[in-house]
């Protein structure tokens, strides 16, 4: 079997799949406040889910890789977390988990790899059946990703021919403003396709990791 683990400081998705069927998946989320009671909290919940479906012995471990992103802080505390799954796979199998990064998944699955976490969450609910995303929903999205699109294009052409440096400068701040409301819009449905399903980002993540074959 594969299991995919998608870790984050706080948040963790599992999902386990026995060929191109997905067997289970999950999503934990800690309250604790202290780094290292929290990092010791999320490595326990992890071996106690997967110990039904035999833990690291037998099966192939899909990690992601720690994403260093913008918060230093949240990439250590991950990564610690992520050492202690890695630690405690050896110690168990003398293996370690497969590593890839989000984006490596993705693009092995023919995913683009820039996908919004509500895009990413659809995909695996329509692929597998997880459950129902209303029409409403479902509109928002589609509605946001046309304008972004086309005024992504409109503005990057603008900008293109233009020679003025203010006026580079006003569209630079457009486009930049586009971006942050498309991600708000996004990071809203995201939460109300949870609302209506259960799926996280991070177990669609999981589920993602689950599917790679990659090394």
């Amino acid at each position: 079997m594969n299991i995919g683990l998608d870790l984050a400081m706080r948040n963790c998705g599992i999902a386990v799949m026995d060929g191109e069927k997905l067997l289970s998946h999950y999503s934990y989320e800690t309250k604790t406040k202290g780094y290292l009671e929290l990092q010791i909290e999320m490595v326990t919940w992890i071996l106690k889910t997967i110990k039904p479906y035999g833990g690291f012995t037998g099966n192939r471990i899909i990690l992601e890789q720690v994403y260093t992103g913008v918060n230093p802080a949240a990439s250590i505390n991950t990564a610690r977390i992520h050492g202690g799954v890695i630690q405690k796979m050896y110690e168990e199998t003398g293996k370690f988990p497969v590593m890839p990064l989000a984006t490596t998944a993705r693009r092995y699955l023919g995913l683009e790899t820039w996908l919004s976490k509500a895009e990413l969450q659809m995909w695996v609910i329509d692929k597998f059946k997880l459950g129902t995303v209303n029409e409403e929903v479902r509109g928002e999205m589609m509605r946001a990703d046309r304008h972004w699109t086309l005024n992504t294009k409109r503005l990057g052409d603008k900008k293109k021919y233009t020679k003025d440096k203010w006026i580079k400068a006003e569209i630079t701040k457009e486009i930049n403003k586009l971006n942050k409301d498309t991600k708000n819009t996004f990071n809203r449905m995201s939460t109300q396709i949870i609302k209506q399903t259960g799926i996280t980002s991070h177990a669609a993540d999981s589920i993602v990791l689950a599917m790679y074959e990659g090394e």
